[in-house]
């Protein structure tokens, strides 16, 4: 929990959040592998939610909150998430451990900056990926090794 968030959840919460929006993320590669959706059985009637859905239910209004910039001249030039981020899928072993939680040769977990939760980690891969669009069949491999990787840290 993250005593300065107006409406800190619960870790129990946090875990089925997070459980939810893995498991809508690999129904969407499900669905794009085999061309129909997967649904478990038992659960065919249950309410079906997108991963920004579940991640979103309990979010607030952050729109008062600043957003990272250059220390450039330039005021207009913005930082892209993905370019402060791609330096910790790089080379990871040169952060320390109290940024970077564990890594292999395709998967890299930190301690997110911003925690929204007591426990916030960020599952990412070590291969340079610039948008979701660019994901093939192939990854889904990597996609559920991602998984893995977030399901056990959860276990823990």
């Amino acid at each position: 929990m993250n005593p300065s968030r107006p409406d800190p959840v619960s870790l129990d919460v946090a875990k089925n959040a997070l459980k939810e929006s893995y498991q809508s993320m690999l129904n969407a590669f499900w669905t794009l592998k085999n061309g129909q959706q997967y649904t478990p059985r038992g659960q065919q009637s249950q309410e079906k939610r997108s991963a920004f859905d579940v991640m979103m239910s309990t979010a607030r209004n952050f729109a008062s909150t600043p957003k990272p910039t250059t220390r450039s001249s330039s005021s207009t030039h913005k930082v892209s998430w993905a370019n402060v981020l791609l330096p910790f899928c790089e080379r990871p072993e040169i952060f320390s451990d109290k940024e970077v939680y564990s890594y292999d040769d395709n998967i890299v977990i930190i301690w997110d900056k911003y925690p929204k939760a007591k426990i916030h980690l960020l599952v990412m891969p070590r291969q340079k990926i610039d948008s979701l669009k660019e994901l093939k069949r192939q990854d889904l491999n990597l996609i559920e090794t991602m998984k893995l990787k977030g399901q056990e840290v959860i276990d823990r």
